[in-house]
């Protein structure tokens, strides 16, 4: 598998995570478990796109 494709189906992946997750899993949560999960969630994506990114040479 290329790194282009992993990097796809790992960007549809937490983007299925960012919905499925709170939808189905955290929706009666009244603190802060939703808000952490999608910073956690968007700064493990942050962090792999700057992999990818920085593997690129752009």
């Amino acid at each position: 598998m290329s790194p282009r494709t992993a990097y796809v189906l790992w960007t549809i992946i937490v983007l299925l995570l960012a919905y499925i997750v709170p939808y189905a899993i955290l929706y009666s949560v009244r603190d802060f478990t939703l808000y952490l999960f999608w910073t956690i969630l968007a700064l493990i994506h942050f962090a792999v796109t700057l992999a990818y990114i920085s593997r690129k040479g752009w």
